[in-house]
């Protein structure tokens, strides 16, 4: 899961690596390789500095069309995926790139930016939510869904 994401090497790298060593280079073992696995999965570790980050919890701020059990859910699930998968989680069930529908000047002078819709998948259904609310419920910094935002809009590969 979230460990696994931490630096892979193939057996012919690894034995390249390890080549005339005496000591084998073990990358899980690395502390900053472990502290960003305990911190992609949303567990507490300590920083760089030795202070100690707490890990993320589930949301408690209320939503009208989502359940503090659903809430938690999302959030368990959302966690127990691998930095990746997450990424990919949110582009593709929590949001929607749609273009814009009119314009008053040519497309090519236009500023307008196309919108994003947010919905939340809960029980095979998708409910319409505000960013605030994808951000709260997954415990996620509105810079992360900003950076996937670019890369939806060019077509990059996320």
């Amino acid at each position: 899961m979230a460990d696994e994401e931490t630096l892979l090497l193939s057996g012919s790298e690894e034995k390249l690596l390890n080549k005339e060593r005496r000591r084998k280079i073990q990358l899980s073992e690395w502390k900053d390789n472990k502290n960003k696995a305990l911190r992609n999965a949303g567990k507490p570790y300590r920083n760089r500095k030795g202070t100690f980050v707490p890990g993320k919890c589930a949301s408690e701020k209320e939503c009208d069309k989502i359940s503090k059990d659903m809430k938690t859910k999302l959030f368990q699930d959302f966690y127990r995926q691998t930095y990746n998968e997450q990424s990919m989680y949110l582009v593709q069930r929590c949001m929607a790139l749609e273009d814009v529908k009119r314009r008053n000047v040519a497309e090519d002078v236009s500023r307008r930016q196309p919108t994003f819709k947010y919905q939340l998948p809960v029980n095979g259904k998708s409910y319409n939510v505000c960013k605030k609310t994808v951000l709260n419920v997954f415990k996620i910094s509105s810079r992360r869904v900003q950076t996937l935002q670019t890369k939806m809009k060019v077509n990059l590969d996320i």
